[in-house]
């Protein structure tokens, strides 16, 4: 029995990568961030500029794509964001939870071999929910990435993400953040 599944177990990690990403098929993918995010937020309040700060972040992301033709899918991502900011003035740091829905298009470059290049980007909406505070607004992302495909079915992801956010305070509404984001996310996704 072992003499069976050892070549089967071969053939499907050294197979060829061969139709991931044809018209028809849907992908579900999971990401993280592995704690290489980091930005800068400026804070404007009633039109006056505020002190720059630094932002440490943590996300875990989650998305659906179908692809429409080959190598090209649209889908929609989920993510929840842990932030840690740390303002210029040596004030005490503060954190806030975040949540993003955020339509795409991904378009795989159509190389031979089960190394992928990809290209996503997307717009859709964050809110953030702070101590004392809410903020929500728009947000915007590009991130260029490489899947590996051992199997047909399966992918590792490697890529660097940019995200850009215009947030307004939900209360009051005379306060705004822009977040310029980008780090390095690594995930799996599912093609069935």
């Amino acid at each position: 029995m072992k003499k069976f599944f050892i070549p089967v177990l071969l053939f499907l990690f050294f197979a060829k990568g061969f139709s991931q990403t044809e018209k028809g098929r849907f992908a579900l993918s999971g990401a993280t961030n592995l704690g290489f995010l980091s930005s800068t937020t400026s804070v404007a309040v009633d039109s006056g500029r505020g002190s720059a700060v630094k932002t440490k972040t943590a996300n875990l992301q989650a998305a659906m794509a179908y692809f429409i033709v080959k190598d090209l899918a649209v889908g929609i991502n989920g993510g929840i964001v842990y932030n840690r900011t740390e303002p210029d003035n040596n004030s005490p740091y503060f954190h806030n939870w975040s949540a993003s829905v955020v339509p795409s298009i991904t378009y795989f470059i159509p190389v031979g071999g089960r190394l992928r290049p990809q290209l996503s980007a997307g717009a859709g909406y964050t809110w953030v929910f702070k101590d004392k505070t809410d903020a929500e607004g728009i947000t915007f992302h590009v991130s260029p990435a490489v899947s590996y495909f051992p199997n047909r079915n399966f992918s590792f992801d490697l890529g660097v993400q940019y995200a850009h956010l215009q947030l307004k305070d939900k209360e009051t509404g005379n306060s705004s953040q822009t977040q310029n984001i980008i780090g390095l996310a690594a995930g799996v996704s599912v093609y069935f």
